[in-house]
């Protein structure tokens, strides 16, 4: 995927990654992004996604492709979200949460109590099934 910024339609310069993980950065999560970030969710670059996943406007049909990405980082990214909290249905967590250890750790580490009720509910419960003595603790502490 290439990545271009212009002037006046002229001098075009192409993005190494680490400009465009920068620029991604640098550049307002505002609903006028959207469009943008939604497209860099299918670059190549899992750092590149990881970063887009972090965004709160992205649509609906983002959130989900990047809740499944083959990128552990993206997926624990996408985890800790609070518009994916939103505008992901429970059974999505679910399955990212059944997918690694580190993704109910990530999720436990950010506060839980932000989430929507039912979510968090379907949460815990789901991070529960494991007897890692890291989450038990860490469970603990949330509460």
């Amino acid at each position: 995927m290439k990545v271009t910024a212009q002037v006046n339609q002229v001098s075009p310069i192409e993005f190494s990654q680490s400009s465009l993980r920068l620029l991604i950065g640098f550049l307002e999560d505002e609903p006028v992004n959207h469009a943008f970030f939604d497209e860099l969710a299918l670059h190549p670059s899992s750092q590149i996604r990881a970063e887009v996943a972090g965004k709160l406007n992205l649509s609906a049909a983002t959130f989900e492709r990047l809740s499944v990405d083959p990128s552990i980082e993206v997926v624990k990214t996408i985890s800790t979200n609070s518009t994916a909290w939103e505008v992901l249905p429970a059974e999505v967590f679910k399955t990212m949460i059944r997918r690694d250890v580190s993704v109910a750790l990530e999720m436990l580490a950010w506060s839980l109590g932000e989430m929507r009720p039912d979510l968090r509910e379907v949460v815990l419960a789901e991070i529960l099934k494991y007897d890692d003595p890291a989450i038990l603790d860490a469970v603990q502490n949330e509460k």
